[in-house]
């Protein structure tokens, strides 16, 4: 890659030529920053970069780096727009807040009561549903209608019980919003939120061109996708705006709202205190540790601060927020490679300097620098051969531990799945106590349609004490599959040519008989 392709973005308050910022009351030398960013990018195998820090509650440095496209070595430019991803939701958060504080939106009357709504009232636990339980994934819908059973939303826990993590539900709070304003998403997104803030790289949607025009799409300056092997996989061009998922943003402009959320100038003090919980927190895991989901946000108590924190997650694009509410500063990036999470640690050391160690322990991938991340460069260089043999080289000299294999492991079952499946082996004899080892394993023979097998190492896996909510779901849809399969198999019936059959149809909702004569 050429070295810092792009150019950089400064803030309106700062002078161009100034060769630092501030950042954790450190001066930041811009070029060193530049220049250990690009390398970084580089040992990871991030095309693209899209990067703004946040000081005493202003943005005082953004930029973007790399390329729009790896293929093509496209560089990014400062108005380049990366899928926000999750990171999404926020913009409505912000819109919900100021009807709250306008006495427009109650956060605790049932959403049924603002607007029935058809895909759940299959379900009458739905009308227990409040604004409150959505922006802390606690509503118990569903994330995506299509995981479980495709053409049904469904409730997976009592609402307001724990944490399921949900974009149909912020779809959902999205319409009663357009509802209680007369007005679409798209409308009044731009009049509370993009024109305020002075948003001018936020897209919610894009326009299709006509044919011949020199770019298909509008805005036409944008990041494409990229796996962890640096392979593009284009990018989702949605024509229709999607409030918890397909917004298109610059980190600059992202922290600009993030800003406003918590610089109690946009919103009032009231309103923050229950963005970071109030009363009512989700909490994400039963391990007693201190994560919550607020009302938008997660909230991590430690080190006697406050961080709240988010992440975006599409194909192709990887994206996280982090803000410390006590020192009014954090760092926001979106990336357009599938490995952009192992970043985080390092531009928090870089930048804000927030205590985010167990964090990472508990919830991220394993952040660069780290041997997972070597083993994978050898992979994506070189092949699977000559990977297997840096993991025999590195057993052989004691270097390797259950979170590389785990790491490791979930990267290659995306893209190599036998690959993936031969780390987790191996991990899972090296580390027969690990409980993401056997959840992993789960994962891969469900991408397999090995159902049975899925299901055992899913047990395994809760016998070894893994995240225990994750794993009931998981429990769940393999017991499903794995039922499905069985009655599909039975009714495979084999055809002689001299007598009658009966041939079943293949359909999981219904079954229907067709009489044939041999």
């Amino acid at each position: 890659m050429a070295l810092l392709a792009g150019s950089a973005v400064f803030p309106r308050c700062a002078d161009a030529q100034q060769p630092y910022f501030i950042s954790d009351g450190r001066k930041v030398l811009i070029d060193t920053f530049n220049t250990g960013i690009q390398r970084m990018m580089d040992d990871i195998g991030i095309p693209g970069m899209s990067l703004a820090v946040i000081e005493d509650n202003k943005v005082v440095y953004h930029r973007n780096y790399g390329y729009k496209n790896i293929d093509t070595k496209e560089p990014v430019d400062q108005s380049t727009i990366f899928e926000a991803a999750s990171l999404s939701k926020s913009y409505l958060v912000y819109s919900v807040f100021k009807l709250v504080e306008k006495g427009i939106l109650d956060l605790d009357k049932p959403m049924y009561q603002y607007m029935p709504y058809p895909l759940l009232e299959h379900d009458q636990r739905y009308k227990r549903i409040t604004p409150r339980m959505i922006l802390c994934h606690s509503s118990g819908i569903e994330n995506w209608m299509e995981y479980n059973i495709p053409d049904t939303l469904e409730i997976e826990s009592d609402p307001g019980t724990k944490y399921v993590y949900s974009g149909e539900a912020y779809n959902y709070l999205s319409k009663v919003v357009a509802l209680l304003l007369h007005e679409s998403y798209e409308e009044y997104t731009k009049e509370i939120v993009l024109d305020p803030l002075g948003l001018k790289n936020s897209s919610l949607k894009f326009r299709e061109m006509p044919a011949g025009s020199p770019h298909p799409y509008e805005p036409s300056d944008y990041a494409l996708g990229h796996d962890i092997l640096e392979k593009q996989t284009g990018k989702w061009f949605n024509t229709d705006a999607v409030p918890s998922s397909a917004n298109n943003v610059t980190a600059g402009d992202y922290a600009k709202l993030i800003v406003a959320i918590f610089d109690h100038r946009h919103l009032s003090d009231k309103s923050i205190r229950t963005i970071l919980g109030g009363r009512t927190v989700t909490r994400l895991n039963d391990d007693g540790k201190a994560y919550y989901f607020g009302c938008g946000f997660e909230v991590i108590f430690t080190g006697g601060d406050t961080i709240i924190s988010h992440g975006g997650s599409n194909p192709g694009f990887k994206n996280m927020i982090f803000y410390s509410v006590k020192s009014k500063r954090g760092f926001v990036y979106l990336t357009n490679s599938d490995r952009g999470r192992l970043v985080a640690s390092r531009l928090s050391a870089m930048t804000a300097g927030l205590y985010l160690h167990q964090y990472f322990g508990d919830f991220g991938d394993e952040q660069y620098p780290s041997l997972s991340n070597d083993l994978l460069s050898v992979y994506r260089k070189k092949d699977t051969l000559a990977m297997y043999a840096a993991i025999e080289k590195c057993r052989k000299e004691g270097m390797l531990t259950a979170k590389v294999m785990e790491d490791l492991g979930e990267e290659l079952i995306h893209y190599n799945l036998p690959a993936g499946e031969r780390v987790l082996e191996e991990g899972q004899q090296l580390f027969p106590e690990s409980s993401r080892v056997y959840w992993l394993l789960g994962l891969s023979h469900m991408y397999m349609d090995d159902f049975d097998n899925a299901y055992a190492y899913y047990l395994k896996a809760r016998d070894l004490k893994f995240n225990a909510a994750q794993i009931a779901d998981d429990l769940k849809k393999s017991a499903v599959r794995m039922n499905e399969a069985a009655k599909r198999k039975a009714l495979i019936t084999r055809i002689g040519p001299d007598r009658k059959d009966t041939l079943q149809a293949e359909d999981y909702y219904a079954q229907h008989g067709i009489v044939q004569q041999a």
